[in-house]
């Protein structure tokens, strides 16, 4: 068991592994980088995660413990359906606007895509689960079985929209970006929920 002062510096490690890898990406960040930064020695980072991908891995994991935290959480708490799924569309849009680096799962998602192992593996398990909360939520919403293949369209369409406001917002500078992602969700949600 680490005591308090490694799981600090473990913590501290992963922290600036994240703040680098937003900026960078998270696969260029390398352990004497993160080592320089905190004032460490490499193999003091080495000792902790003992090789780049462990280190990559646990920075996937937080990342997406803080999305979880900023996104969902706040969601869950609201009755299931359209009220979580406005909830969702603003946190997730504060998610991309608000960071330094848009959406960090998006981007780790681009990385690690074509790259076999275990931090791609997690990614397509968490996206997995992600989806699946979407696609009951659409369900809650229209009232159709979470079976129903237009939940998973609706949820598909949600996710398209969200990733297209990263690219317009980050990259692009639009400054229409987030209007357009609104009127595409008002959209949506006339189609999923034509009674509401």
């Amino acid at each position: 068991m680490m005591t308090s002062k490694a799981v600090q510096t473990r913590d501290r490690i992963v922290g600036e592994a994240l703040s680098q890898g937003t900026r960078r990406g998270y696969a260029v960040v390398s352990l004497a980088d993160i080592a320089a930064a905190l004032e460490l020695s490499k193999s003091a980072v080495f000792k902790h995660f003992g090789a780049k991908e462990t280190l990559q891995l646990a920075v996937i994991e937080e990342l997406a413990r803080r999305f979880t935290h900023h996104v969902w959480h706040p969601a869950r708490r609201l009755p299931a359906g359209v009220p979580r799924l406005d909830s969702i569309f603003d946190n997730w849009l504060a998610w991309i606007s608000d960071g330094d680096g848009g959406c960090g799962i998006v981007q780790a998602q681009i990385e690690f895509d074509d790259c076999p192992g275990p931090v791609r593996a997690y990614l397509k398990k968490q996206q997995r689960v992600w989806n699946k909360t979407l696609a009951r939520e659409f369900a809650a919403a229209s009232r159709r079985k979470a079976q129903d293949p237009m939940v998973h369209q609706f949820a598909f369409e949600f996710r398209g929209f969200m990733f297209g406001f990263n690219q317009s917002f980050r990259l692009l500078d639009d400054p229409s970006a987030r209007a357009m992602t609104t009127r595409a969700y008002q959209a949506l949600l006339e189609r999923a929920v034509p009674n509401r």
